[in-house]
């Protein structure tokens, strides 16, 4: 990156939507700065006041428009991937204190130059309760307040599909602003649909969420179980392609119960602590579990209505199993590495077809009462979701209800996502 050693200013500092805090509470940045240091490095400072905060850094470079304005644009969050990770961004940041940030662009951003002040640096700092849209947990190296935080999938460095860590030794969560929005749960015209277990019902959730941007895989569970010798214990899956780690890495975790996964039977108990959520909450300090039915309906959904897949395909045809095939290309003898098939409109993968995956309700005919997403107590078998490789179209509507069993049941045909609140109002 051909850029003249200047001081180079840089002098936005930005909040990002702050409603229910206090004003003298607002996470806000100031006395942002930008320079070129040695090698072709750069340097960025900025003060945080009212922290803690998550703080996010994009690039801006400057151009002249038709109508010779002046004008800043994105470099885009794909030209950040060399921010070094000792530096305060992309994480929950403390103290009320000048912060820096580290930055390649020669490797970055190649091949640019760039006038001196035709670069400047935005600083954001969001309030903990309102997050930024990707969560990144590591699974390998967790650690309370240890997450990543980025605006959008194009900042995850590596790449989401390109860097395979994301599905085999971290967690992607995609954050789903679902507070205060009225939708409608159920179905009412799709072919299969049951009449008594899929009423139509509006539903207002209460609170923002994250949940998993894959299904959990093999590979993820070997960074929470390990042998007396410290090797990786692999769970025992119906399918595990060759048999070899590379080949099961990113295949989904199925063939365990759902009360394995939680350690409990009922939601409203605490996950025992050699559970798979128990071991993620401890190491991490973040309220994982599995989503609720109305959560993993809403965000399966991705803003269609019924009728509609969450691509905003239609369900309907002369043969919906065809378009369900030509949506998610759902494999009828097993499952494949998550990740295979394109993602719904908000980036979520396999929430049709590969797995069935579990949340948190148990199975009632009629929640049409369940307004807020009530989640469903009492019973023995737990609601899937989502359908699995071999389902028919109408098994996999986002609509569709299926109880399996009871908590202790295994089946290769079931597996899961995570969800977390972390903080989200």
């Amino acid at each position: 990156m051909n850029i003249k050693k200047y001081v180079l200013t840089s002098a936005l500092a930005l909040v990002a939507g702050l409603a229910f805090a206090d004003a003298v509470t607002v996470p806000t940045v100031s006395g942002v700065t930008l320079e070129q240091t040695g090698s072709r490095k750069m340097t960025i400072r900025y003060t945080l006041n009212n922290g803690p905060a998550v703080v996010t850094l994009d690039i801006q470079t400057n151009y002249v428009n038709a109508a010779e304005e002046t004008c800043w644009v994105s470099i885009g969050g794909e030209h950040l991937q060399r921010v070094s990770f000792a530096s305060d961004v992309f994480k929950i940041v403390t103290g009320d204190t000048t912060h820096t940030i580290k930055w390649e662009p020669d490797l970055d951003f190649p091949g640019h130059a760039i006038a001196a002040g035709g670069i400047r640096a935005v600083v954001t700092a969001w309030a903990l309760d309102n997050k930024p849209d990707y969560m990144v947990v590591d699974l390998a190296n967790p650690s309370v307040g240890g997450e990543f935080y980025y605006p959008a999938v194009e900042y995850l460095p590596g790449g989401l599909l390109a860097n395979i860590a994301y599905r085999t030794s971290k967690l992607v969560m995609r954050k789903i602003d679902a507070k205060n929005v009225k939708w409608t749960m159920g179905a009412y015209g799709e072919s299969g649909r049951n009449k008594d277990s899929e009423k139509l019902h509006d539903v207002t959730l209460t609170n923002n969420y994250y949940i998993g941007v894959f299904e959990f895989t093999q590979s993820q569970y070997t960074m929470l179980y390990k042998d007396q010798w410290g090797n990786p214990s692999w769970p025992s899956c119906s399918y595990t392609g060759d048999g070899t780690s590379e080949s099961r890495a990113c295949l989904p975790m199925e063939n365990y119960s759902s009360s394995g996964i939680m350690g409990r039977n009922n939601w409203s108990d605490a996950p025992s602590s050699d559970s798979l959520i128990g071991k993620i909450r401890t190491a991490t300090g973040l309220d994982f579990d599995l989503p609720s039915e109305a959560q993993w309906e809403f965000a399966s959904r991705a803003g269609h209505g019924e009728g509609y897949w969450g691509t905003g395909a239609p369900i309907r045809g002369t043969n919906p199993d065809a378009n369900l095939q030509a949506c998610y290309n759902s494999n009828p003898s097993h499952p494949v590495a998550v990740g295979s098939y394109p993602p719904n409109s908000w980036g979520l993968y396999d929430m049709s077809g590969n797995v069935g995956e579990y949340v948190l309700d148990f199975f009632q005919y009629d929640i049409s009462t369940h307004t807020q997403g009530e989640i469903q107590e009492g019973g023995s078998n737990r609601v899937t979701k989502g359908g699995w490789y071999a389902s028919t179209a109408d098994k996999c509507r986002p609509a569709n209800r299926s109880d399996f069993y009871n908590c202790g049941w295994t089946s290769g045909q079931y597996g899961f996502r995570l969800a977390c609140r972390a903080g989200l109002k």
